[in-house]
């Protein structure tokens, strides 16, 4: 039964990428937005929120801007090379995972151990927690809410898909509410 399930599940991501899962629907919806709107806009929100936690960064420290240049230090997510790429139906583009992810969070965070997990508290995403798609709570870590800010970049928002790299890479599950 299992090789059976994997070659289900293998024909409905081909059928998926193919666009044939979604052909009817599009073909009803002409006016959608074109995937590289999408991204273009997405493009600009990530650029703004790390313009913001830039500026908030020097405030913070007293040091405001002169100028623009500290804006030059801001790094565009490569684009992603279709060479070799099937090609999406019409409206579809490709996008790397760092084009879609949001500037505020950290890839490969590490929270450290201490002050230590605590019973009650703000729950931290852990590479444990990834199963293949399903969320583990067994490994869910809590800390301290003090602690909280200085780890906000590994905490999990609800609804959220997290993807998981290394030896793992793909490997993806939605976070559930709490």
């Amino acid at each position: 039964m299992p090789p059976l399930l994997e070659k289900l599940r293998q024909s409905i991501l081909a059928a998926a990428f193919r666009g044939d899962l979604t052909k009817d629907w599009r073909a009803k919806n002409r006016d959608v937005e074109p995937a590289s709107e999408l991204l273009k806009r997405i493009r600009v929100e990530r650029r703004k929120k790390w313009e913001e936690a830039e500026l908030a960064k020097m405030t913070a420290k007293g040091k405001a801007p002169r100028d623009d240049a500290w804006k030059g230090k801001y790094k565009e997510p490569e684009p992603v090379d279709a060479t070799g790429l099937p090609e999406l139906p019409e409206g579809w583009c490709w996008a790397s995972a760092e084009d879609l992810r949001s500037p505020d969070i950290t890839v490969g965070h590490v929270c450290p151990m201490e002050p230590g997990y605590v019973a009650e508290g703000v729950p931290v995403l852990r590479s444990r927690t990834v199963r293949a798609n399903r969320y583990e709570s067994f490994w869910a870590s809590l800390h301290p809410p003090d602690v909280h800010a200085e780890l906000a970049k590994s905490a999990w928002p609800p609804g959220h898909l997290v993807v998981r790299g290394g030896e793992r890479l793909g490997t993806a599950c939605a976070i559930p509410d709490r």
